[in-house]
């Protein structure tokens, strides 16, 4: 059998309303990192213009496992973090979207094969915030 592990859909899921709350808020900070690139086209315009050496290969590359590698801690603090970064007074609430997500990360159940699981490490692929989750640059700027 070829490794792998189950990528659980988070639609109706008990916490995607929470995941949905917590993305409209974490989207836009996601989007300031500046590292940030939307899709191939954001990228091209990026580097339109830009010199490169003639010496230097332009590769790319695909990270395994990503979202179930990230440390859960982690990323409640580098969230913590980018929050007070980016300061909306009482407009954004902040101490909530932080309980939200401890739930969200540390609550991962699902059943797969007919069994229960519940994930202890990682971030679940079908979480609707997941990839906003990548803030460890730009909290420590």
């Amino acid at each position: 059998m070829p490794e792998g592990r189950p990528i659980v859909s988070d639609c109706d899921s008990e916490t995607y309303n929470i995941c949905s709350f917590i993305d409209h808020f974490l989207q836009p900070l996601a989007t300031r990192h500046s590292a940030y690139i939307k899709d191939t086209y954001d990228f091209i315009t990026k580097v339109r213009g830009t010199e490169i050496p003639s010496t230097a290969f332009l590769v790319t590359g695909d990270v395994t496992a990503l979202y179930t590698n990230t440390d859960i801690t982690r990323s409640i603090e580098c969230v913590r973090k980018i929050l007070e970064k980016y300061p909306l007074s009482d407009v954004r609430p902040d101490a909530e979207i932080l309980q939200l997500q401890e739930i969200a990360l540390r609550n991962n159940e699902f059943e797969f094969a007919g069994h229960l699981f519940l994930q202890i490490c990682g971030t679940a692929m079908g979480k609707g915030f997941a990839s906003g989750l990548d803030f460890d640059k730009a909290a420590e700027n």
